[in-house]
């Protein structure tokens, strides 16, 4: 069993305002207890920050989707038992770090922003090919 759509818009803080820094971390759903977690020079200029900081909370839910969807191409597993923890970002690189809900595990999942569009780019060390949406098993 996927678990498509259990993130939704209204679970996530998206006001500025509302957003705040506790030490280096900005809490962005307490339901589901995920955190941006951010560097030093980050925190500093923070202000110059948010604009994109608020694009990539938009976006989760369609990024966890898509994350799953290629989970689909490669694993026989019928259940993704992984829930997104914490997010981290370098320039246009956003890393989705999921934790396992049945064992102790981890992977990354790095999307890009490119063009006003999110790109998978990479799961958990490996490249992802441009052409994944076509290899999708039916």
């Amino acid at each position: 069993m996927l678990r498509q759509n259990r993130y939704q818009d209204e679970q996530f803080i998206r006001a500025e305002q509302a957003l705040t820094i506790n030490q280096d971390e900005i809490l962005i759903s307490a339901e589901h207890a995920i955190v941006i977690a951010l560097e030093p020079e980050q925190v500093d200029g923070i202000t110059g920050l948010m604009t994109f900081i608020r694009k990539i909370i938009k976006a989760v839910p369609a990024l966890d989707n898509e994350v799953q969807d290629f989970y689909e191409t490669i694993s026989s597993d019928t259940d993704f038992p992984h829930s997104l923890s914490i997010i981290y970002f370098d320039g246009n690189d956003v890393i989705l770090d999921y934790w396992s809900d049945e064992m102790n595990n981890q992977f990354s999942v790095i999307f890009t922003h490119e063009h006003e569009a999110w790109w998978l780019k990479e799961w958990n060390g490996r490249t992802v090919p441009d052409t994944w949406h076509t290899s999708r098993k039916k």
